[in-house]
């Protein structure tokens, strides 16, 4: 990736993202390199079964009358085995379903991106007809608009899409969406080529709009042998145009996005048994203070909800948001709970650790509060909080442990004391040293401890 708009994308596109001001147009590409045949290769086989004849555009309309008449049953059966077939998910859309996008919009028919935002946990509405159109998303969804329908609604499918006339018929409500989208998000197309109808309605309803500074659109396009023609043509429409090389860049482009998106987001790592005593009340007050402070601060938080201190700092962060008036908590908190096991039965630790490594790549900060929990009777460091610095310092998140906790956070303010993780410059990974031994001071009171921990969090999250 090279450019001014390449720049552009990294450094202003994950604020526009956090914002909920953001929109993705997919295109076919990812489906080619899935495995798919293009539409061209679907038609003239089509044709050849149903013995059709005329150019590709005949065949088209006349498959799209027979998918509503008498050949309905072997046309559908002709695009499930093409297109209904669980290929291999393309690792840029592994990227892309962990972006918070709530709007996706695409023309392919096949599944790809459904499938990649089950495998990512992530709750997906389809919207394959207008009639399923309603005014607002369902709270934690994305919505993911086919505009040429889809082969788990065969009645949906478009198959006649070089008819101009056709899409405009069949989907006004969702082409009034999209136009509305373009002038209010901005919007990131990738994976695109152009022949597809449904990036030239979209690119169609770009000039329709007034240019806003304020709203850019984004395009990421593999180089082509025609590539200054058809980034000029993009650039026309008002689309600022990135070039990438393959779809491995794209991945590796979608990961960073993801990455600069998560330093807005922190992590709180950690537990300790419920009880009465001064200790107990001291972690729960640090925890508490900081989930408000968080929230204040305009931050996401991100939780296992872990005993006692993760229950605490939701707490604090939701009751925050709720006081200031603020109806942002679907999109601001991030939940993923340990399932725990029945008395007597072990837990999936299998699960447990896909959980943790989804909370670090979510994260860009982690902070380490106490880590402890009884074994019968006894109370102990818990090692899963181990676990979790280990997958968080994968992920690049920067750590932050309250050694004057205890528990897990003090061993791990330990080792990083005098560790090889940069504590200064852009992209830092730790406290520098002094921090970490202020933060690990019992004389603090609660306040300090919080005020310490978020200069350090602030510094932190101006090094990205």
């Amino acid at each position: 990736m090279t450019g001014t708009c390449g720049d552009l994308l990294l450094s202003d596109f994950p604020a526009i993202l956090a914002g909920d001001a953001a929109a993705v147009f997919i295109g076919p590409a990812l489906s080619r390199a899935a495995g798919y045949p293009a539409p061209a290769i679907l038609l003239a086989e089509l044709g050849q079964i149903l013995g059709l004849s005329g150019t590709l555009r005949d065949i088209a309309a006349q498959a799209q009358h027979g998918l509503h008449g008498g050949d309905r049953q072997q046309i559908q059966q002709f695009i499930q085995e093409r297109l209904g077939i669980d290929k291999l998910l393309p690792a840029a859309l592994g990227q892309l379903s962990r972006l918070p996008f709530r709007h996706l919009w695409t023309g392919n028919h096949d599944t790809l991106i459904e499938r990649a935002f089950t495998a990512a946990g992530r709750s997906l509405d389809i919207i394959t007809d207008d009639a399923q159109l309603t005014p607002k998303l369902r709270p934690g969804t994305a919505r993911l608009y086919k505009l040429h329908g889809s082969t788990e609604h065969m009645s949906s499918l478009l198959l006649d899409d070089s008819d101009p006339e056709l899409l405009p018929t069949v989907r006004n409500a969702s082409l009034a969406l999209l136009q509305a989208q373009l002038r209010r998000l901005s919007f990131l197309f990738i994976a695109l080529e152009r022949d597809d109808p449904a990036l030239q309605w979209a690119l169609r309803l770009c000039d329709r709009e007034t240019f806003d500074p304020r709203r850019r659109h984004y395009a990421l396009v593999q180089r082509q042998a025609d590539q200054a023609d058809w980034s000029a043509e993009l650039a026309s429409h008002g689309l600022q145009v990135i070039e990438i090389d393959s779809q491995q860049e794209l991945a590796d482009l979608l990961a960073q996005l993801a990455r600069q998106v998560a330093q807005r987001r922190v992590w709180i790592s950690g537990s300790w048994p419920e009880g009465s005593d001064e200790e107990t009340r001291r972690i729960h007050a640090i925890a508490e203070k900081l989930g408000r402070r968080i929230a204040k601060a305009g931050l996401s938080l991100v939780s296992g909800g872990g005993q006692l201190v993760g229950t605490a700092t939701i707490a604090g962060f939701a009751y925050t948001l709720c006081d200031a008036g603020d109806w942002s908590l679907d999109r601001r908190l991030i939940i993923r709970t340990f399932p725990q096991p029945e008395p007597g039965q072990a837990p999936d630790r299998q699960y447990w650790a896909t959980l943790r490594e989804e909370l670090a790549q979510l994260s860009g900060v982690v902070i380490f509060i106490g880590g402890e929990k009884l074994r019968q009777g006894q109370q102990i460091v818990a090692d899963g909080v181990f676990q979790e610095l280990e997958v968080a310092r994968r992920a690049g998140a920067f750590l932050l442990p309250i050694g004057a906790t205890g528990g897990a956070a003090h061993t791990i303010a330990t080792a990083l004391l005098g560790s090889d993780l940069p504590s200064t410059g852009q992209g830092m990974l730790r406290p520098t040293d002094t921090e970490l031994l202020i933060l690990a001071d019992p004389t603090l009171s609660v306040a300090q401890l919080v005020d310490a921990a978020c200069n350090v969090l602030q510094r932190a999250m101006g090094s990205h």
